[in-house]
């Protein structure tokens, strides 16, 4: 025995044996899984690398570049005021703040996974099955969100599967499956709150398919309560001690919480907004067709649609308590894809990374289908339509984004060239700056097929936002020259404004009140400006 050899007058001959028994079985597992999923695995990491190419390489200047690609103090804002705190630890421990290669070839190779772990959570059969799970939920157009951050990959994808595994640890209930799953939920709440809508999809998709495992239900009403009662006490406990549990946490590592960015700052009124969500539901619906052409379209959600259609017919063959557990589950799909916005209505609006609960749902539904014989020709076409549009929209958003933020950039630095031009005494002395209206947007537009479908990625959004027009004009600049300027001048400026021209026609850059002022946009009321001070 290899152990015994090793440290004799350690080990007994029955933990010796049992302990190598372990590690065979390790192995064994081990090689189990490299076979059944390796070529999944890498088939997926081949169209993800041809999708989002770019972001492998570089990485586009964005309204968030300044936070993410620079070394920040810690605990950041992302402790204290988003209670993150795991997050930012997961941040140090890959090399700090932006480390965009090494963050997108691992945060791939988490997603994919996750997809992996999330087909086995359904119960695929089938290697096509398996990897038209792991690709719907590694190339949907929602999770580009993840890779739009120099330094957030890795975290928003290991949150996922931290979840996806938690919901495979109590589909094989152990001795220690439910605490496991609870420090496995614990730990996704404290990478991203909004993970939550992750969360409770794939627990309420694994406890739907417990259900569907007892094959042989205890007779008597009482009985079977007590059975399913049991099976959905396994699955919920741990996710709501982990929600309790990172509420306390928060307690102790939140000292400025701030709206939008506490993400499950609950207010009042969830219960107004759970309607909400199943209309977000259809007009996902509707953007995911406006990506697709006719009748690929049709055949998509005739995939979907059957999808839910199996669902209900497993549903109504079985037990009653069963059934209606398995109806509820079903109809509460929309609700938790969308949780984030059904407890905070100040989360953001246009984040895809909060609601990427639709391409597990997505896969989930497709998957369903791809088992019955009548439907199954339908799923295979729907799921090849949807990944190959999927692999042309992260090519096109990632390409785009690298075209912005080059032209973004030029156009900055001829603001910059236009003030120095207008300033001599530019870098003498501090001055107060004022911008008006956005850098035209064309830069995205004229790139991407679908430029205003609903969740679109951060790589997206225009570097010149109005809380970074400063920070990225003194970074072009080399000096601390800009600084925002004081409220109390606003009224002043904007009326100045009226009178000269606008962006780039001569005279709109000015100098009014000591203050620079540059009109990209005609004024108007609510128009947006650089952050005050």
């Amino acid at each position: 025995m290899y152990l015994a050899g090793i440290f004799p007058a350690l080990f007994g001959p029955q933990i010796i044996a049992a302990t190598e028994q372990r590690f065979r079985r390790i192995r064994q597992n081990a090689d189990s899984l490299l076979k059944a999923d390796g070529p999944v695995f890498a088939i997926a990491y081949l169209l993800n690398f041809v999708a989002y190419a770019y972001l492998f390489t570089d990485f586009p200047f964005t309204n968030h570049t300044t936070q993410n690609a620079f070394v920040q103090a810690y605990p950041s804002y992302r402790t204290i005021w988003e209670g993150r705190w795991l997050h930012d630890i997961i941040i140090q421990l890959s090399g700090g703040f932006g480390t965009q290669s090494l963050q997108m070839f691992v945060g791939v190779a988490l997603q994919i996974t996750s997809g992996i772990v999330f087909a086995r959570i359904i119960g695929a059969r089938s290697r096509g099955e398996f990897l038209m799970v792991a690709l719907l939920v590694s190339l949907h157009p929602l999770v580009a969100d993840y890779y739009s951050f120099n330094s957030d990959a890795i975290s928003f994808t290991l949150g996922d599967l931290l979840i996806a595994i938690g919901g495979y640890v109590l589909l094989r209930p152990g001795r220690y499956s439910i605490f496991v799953a609870f420090i496995l939920f614990f730990l996704s709440l404290s990478i991203y709150q909004p993970k939550i809508s992750i969360l409770t999809v794939i627990l309420l998709i694994a406890l739907r398919q417990a259900l569907l495992e007892v094959t042989s239900p205890a007779p008597g009403l009482v009985s079977r309560l007590r059975c399913v009662g049991l099976i959905a006490v396994r699955f919920l406990l741990p996710a709501f001690l982990a929600c309790v549990a990172y509420w306390l946490s928060l307690k102790a590592v939140v000292s400025r919480p701030n709206g939008p960015m506490t993400l499950l700052d609950v207010d009042k009124s969830p219960l107004a907004r759970i309607g909400a969500a199943y209309a977000r539901a259809l007009a996902s619906a509707y953007d995911l067709t406006q990506m697709l052409l006719f009748p690929l379209s049709c055949i998509v959600l005739l995939a979907i649609a059957g999808g839910v259609g199996a669902c209900i017919v497993i549903c109504l063959c079985r037990p009653s308590i069963e059934r209606v557990l398995g109806l509820f589950i079903l109809a509460s799909l929309p609700v938790c894809i969308y949780l984030a916005y059904v407890l905070n209505d100040t989360a953001w609006s246009v984040a895809g990374r909060l609601v990427v609960a639709e391409a597990y749902t997505l896969a989930f539904l497709l998957s369903l289908s791809w088992r019955y014989q009548v439907l199954r020709q339908l799923s295979i076409v729907a799921a090849v339509g949807l990944i190959y549009v999927f692999v042309i929209v992260g090519a096109q958003e990632s390409q785009a984004a690298n075209l912005r933020s080059t032209l973004e950039l030029q156009r900055a630095g001829r603001i910059l060239a236009r003030i120095e031009a207008e300033v001599p005494d530019l870098y003498s002395r501090k001055h107060d700056l004022l911008i008006l209206g956005h850098l035209p947007t064309e830069a995205y537009r004229q790139f991407v097929k679908f430029p205003w479908r609903a969740n679109r990625p951060n790589i997206s959004f225009s570097l010149f936002a109005t809380y970074h027009q400063v920070d990225y004009l003194n970074l072009l600049a080399g000096a601390d020259v800009f600084e925002r300027v004081q409220a109390k001048n606003l009224n002043v400026l904007l009326s100045a404004a009226t009178a000269h021209a606008i962006w780039p026609a001569p005279g709109s850059v000015f100098v009014a009140n000591d203050t620079i002022v540059v009109n990209l946009e005609s004024y108007r009321d609510g128009i947006e400006k650089t952050d005050l001070r």
